[in-house]
């Protein structure tokens, strides 16, 4: 049984290192130590107990507090303040075209929908940005505050 618990241990590191997602590091934890206990207990049942409970508990416990940690140098730039802001596009978008809209600042933004077809001259919301690109959703001119 330890070359198995092994086995699981090495595999939950490796999709670790490949996805950084912070979800099997935790199973390898479990994996670990269940291999330490069928060095001296095998029963099978015990160890898949431990397994489940050190991945759980380890997880519950550290993965919120790691996450916090490993994003700390994560910056949002001025860019992050046009999220939530309400523009006129000066050309229509659609999903598969790319729309302009001119902002309150004079710079012209390529736009873009995820779901919906927004014509010259009316009003959008900007949900996200994706590179270069703002991401709108299309809103009533009476939502305006311009």
């Amino acid at each position: 049984m330890i070359y198995i618990w092994l086995s699981a241990f090495i595999a939950f590191l490796i999709i670790e290192f490949v996805t950084y997602d912070m979800v099997t590091i935790w199973f390898s934890a479990g994996a670990l130590c269940s291999m330490l206990l069928s060095c001296f207990w095998d029963n099978l049942f015990a160890q898949i107990i431990l397994f489940i409970a050190i991945s759980a508990l380890t997880m519950l416990l550290f993965r919120s507090k790691a996450i916090k940690y490993l994003n700390r140098n994560k910056f949002s730039t001025n860019v992050d303040s046009l999220i939530g802001t309400k523009i006129k596009l000066i050309k229509g978008a659609d999903p598969m075209n790319y729309g302009e809209a001119k902002l309150h600042n004079g710079v012209v933004w390529s736009v873009i929908t995820k779901n919906e077809v927004i014509d010259d001259g009316e009003f959008a919301e900007i949900i996200a940005i994706e590179g270069n690109k703002l991401i709108v959703k299309k809103i009533n001119q009476e939502d305006i505050n311009l």
